[in-house]
C-alpha cells in the first residue's frame, strides 16, 4: 500500500507540474468572424516578450512572458487589413506584415490589397513608426504573406501570392508567387520577382498558388515552399534571392488539395510551413517542410512533415 501511495504522489506531483494555463489575450463577439488568423512571435533579443497579431488589426504584447497583455490597434498610411505576420530578428526589431486597405474601405467585397505592407517595432510592440510596403501593382492583388528574418544579415525576405484578379473567373488571370528582400531592416524592398513556373486560378482554392512560406539556411540560403493543384512545390536560393531554380522541385503530394472543409470546422488550410535548422546540433542546415491533407479522405485529416 506504502508503495502505491508513492507512486501516486510521485504522478500528481509531475502532474501538477505539467499543467500550463490557458490565458485568454481578447475577446470580441461583435466583430464578423471573431478575432481570428492569429500570429505570434517570441522576441530572440529578449524571449520575456512576446507578441501577437490577430485580425483585422489587432496587436497583443507582453512583457512576462505571456502571462498579462495588453491591446492595441495597428495603424498605416497604407491600410491594415488582416492576414498578420510577425516575425522577428536577433537583434529586437519586431516586424507585423499584414495587407492593405488604403481606401478604408475595411469589411468588404471593394477592399483593396495592392500592396503587402510591412511594419517595424523596435520596442517590443508597443509603437510601430516604420511602416513600408513592397509588391505594389494596382490594380492586382496581393494576398497570403510571410516572412523570415536572417540572423546574421538581418535581412527580411517575403514571398506571397499575386493575383491578377481576385475571385476572378477568368480564365486569362492568374496567381503567382512572388518574392522581395530587403537589406536594411524593413525600409526599402527589392524589386518583387516571381519564383513559380505554373501558375494557378484566381479563385483561392486548389488550383491556385499559395501558400509560401520562406526560410532562411544557416548560410543565407532561402528556401521556399506552397502549394497548388495537389503538390507541394520547393525552390531555392543561394545568392540572396537574385536567382532561383529554372523548374521548381515537386516536394511531395498534397492529397485533396490544400483547401481542407473539415466537419466541424468549415473551412480550413493545409498550406505548408517551411523553415530550416540554424543552430549548431547534427542537424544543421536540414530544411523542413509541415503541411496537411486529407488524402485518407474528408473524414481523416492528417498532418504531414
Amino acid at each position: 500500500m506504502k508503495k502505491y501511495f508513492s507512486l501516486l504522489f510521485f504522478f500528481l506531483i509531475q502532474l501538477g507540474f505539467g499543467q500550463f494555463k490557458n490565458i485568454k489575450i481578447y475577446e470580441n463577439r461583435a466583430f464578423p468572424v471573431g478575432v481570428c488568423e492569429p500570429s505570434i512571435v517570441v522576441n530572440p533579443a529578449n524571449p520575456a516578450n512576446v507578441v501577437a497579431g490577430g485580425i483585422l488589426d489587432f496587436v497583443f504584447t507582453s512583457q512576462d512572458s505571456g502571462k498579462t497583455w495588453q491591446t492595441n490597434t495597428l495603424k498605416s498610411e497604407s491600410g491594415v487589413y488582416g492576414d498578420p505576420c510577425l516575425v522577428a530578428d536577433h537583434d529586437n526589431h519586431i516586424y507585423y506584415l499584414h495587407l492593405s486597405d488604403p481606401e478604408e474601405r475595411g469589411w468588404s467585397s471593394k477592399k483593396l490589397l495592392d500592396r503587402i505592407v510591412v511594419q517595424r517595432s523596435d520596442d517590443g510592440g508597443k509603437t510601430w513608426p516604420m511602416d513600408g510596403y513592397t509588391g505594389l501593382a494596382h490594380p492586382k492583388d496581393q494576398d497570403k504573406q510571410w516572412a523570415c528574418a536572417d540572423i546574421e544579415t538581418k535581412n527580411l525576405a517575403v514571398t506571397w501570392t499575386q493575383f491578377d484578379k481576385y475571385n476572378s473567373r477568368d480564365t486569362n488571370d492568374k496567381s503567382n508567387i512572388l518574392f522581395s528582400l530587403s537589406e536594411d531592416l524593413g525600409e526599402n524592398f527589392s524589386t518583387p520577382i516571381q519564383i513559380n513556373q505554373f501558375s494557378g486560378d484566381c479563385l483561392d482554392d486548389d488550383e491556385t498558388t499559395e501558400g509560401a512560406v520562406p526560410a532562411f539556411g544557416p548560410n543565407g540560403e532561402i528556401y521556399v515552399a506552397w502549394s497548388y493543384n495537389g503538390w507541394i512545390y520547393f525552390d531555392r536560393s543561394f545568392d540572396m534571392g537574385k536567382t532561383w531554380l529554372d523548374e521548381a522541385i515537386v516536394a511531395a503530394e498534397q492529397g485533396g488539395g490544400w483547401t481542407l472543409d473539415i466537419p466541424g470546422i468549415q473551412r480550413c488550410n493545409g498550406m505548408p510551413v517551411t523553415v530550416a535548422d540554424v543552430s549548431d546540433g547534427p542537424y544543421r542546415g536540414a530544411v523542413y517542410i509541415c503541411w496537411a491533407d486529407q488524402r485518407n479522405g474528408p473524414f481523416d485529416t492528417d498532418i504531414f512533415f
